[in-house]
């Protein structure tokens, strides 16, 4: 009798054991010990070396201004960064000494389940202690990731988007002419704001210039209904520019006729287009015109747009 209640027990601790082994699911790597710590916008966050790489719990990134959302149905962690400025910081974590030699092994990495989305891409996630662990260089969409090595430290920085208003559309224009071009002429003044002119600009609305480290800098303006029929050519020139329709459809690679038919100068200086996509709204269509090149809001002087 006792032999078989101390079988029993045996199987019932192994099944234990195999049930919480297969819970963690497959070691993939391992946490190494180190004395680097980890900064978000200027303050530690608790991070782990996994195989050289630093990652950090991504929910812990709720306590720094990001959004972290979990949905059940999906297993799926989304991850955004609006930057909203009356978003309160309520991190607190404080980083404690190691004294383990620095590349010994700490903990086990085991394989996860859970995607983890960071501003719409999915991020390569891992599980720690039943956590969801991501690379910090993840967050580069929204901000630059420098590693210091002076100071055996690496830091996220968030990059502030901002937005340029180009022209203010006169609505008691006359508009009732065709048109197949525009051209826009842009010239910051002692209010860094923009004095515009141009042709066929008030045919366009919300005419902008921003940037953002996830879209990079972006020329965009929107066609409205009002002047759906007189600008039927135009509309038609744009869409042959287009690379992404508005709903997420490729509908070309090459931005050869994007080049060709839209040159865009900033400082005189001619920039490229990388890619043209689209946007829908309420009785209109917005363009968004991708560009290479990453000038800080507060060197930019003058604009030049031409399309035809």
């Amino acid at each position: 009798m006792k032999r078989i209640l101390f079988l029993t027990v045996t199987l019932l601790m192994l099944f234990s054991m195999i049930t919480c082994i297969n819970a963690q699911g497959e070691i993939i790597g391992e946490v190494l010990n180190t004395d680097i710590i980890a900064y978000i916008d200027g303050l530690p966050i608790q991070s782990y070396n996994i195989n050289g790489w630093t990652g950090i719990v991504a929910e812990d990134l709720r306590n720094y201004g990001f959004e972290v959302y979990w949905f059940e149905e999906e297993r799926a962690l989304y991850i955004s960064y609006y930057q909203n400025p009356g978003f309160t910081i309520i991190a607190d974590y404080v980083p404690q000494k190691n004294d383990m030699p620095v590349g010994s092994h700490a903990m086990d990495v085991f394989k996860t389940d859970i995607k983890t989305y960071v501003a719409g891409e999915e991020a390569e996630g891992y599980n720690i202690g039943g956590e969801t662990i991501i690379f910090i260089d993840w967050l580069q969409c929204y901000g630059d990731v420098q590693w210091v090595e002076s100071e055996r430290k690496i830091c996220y920085t968030p990059v502030e988007p901002w937005d340029l208003d180009l022209h203010n559309t006169n609505y008691d224009a006359d508009t009732s002419g065709n048109i197949n071009s525009f051209s826009l002429n842009a010239v910051k003044n002692e209010n860094n704001t923009f004095d515009s002119n141009g042709e066929n600009l008030d045919y366009l609305t919300y005419i902008k210039m921003n940037y953002s480290k996830k879209n990079g800098m972006q020329f965009s303006f929107s066609l409205y209904q009002r002047v759906l029929f007189q600008t039927e050519e135009l509309n038609s020139l744009l869409w042959n520019m287009s690379t992404t329709r508005y709903d997420g459809t490729v509908l070309q690679t090459d931005v050869g006729i994007a080049n060709e038919h839209m040159k865009i100068l900033i400082n005189g200086d001619p920039v490229k287009i990388t890619q043209v996509t689209q946007g829908k709204g309420n009785g209109h269509t917005d363009f968004y015109f991708w560009l290479d090149s990453s000038l800080p809001k507060e060197e930019i002087k003058t604009i030049n747009v031409e399309c035809k």
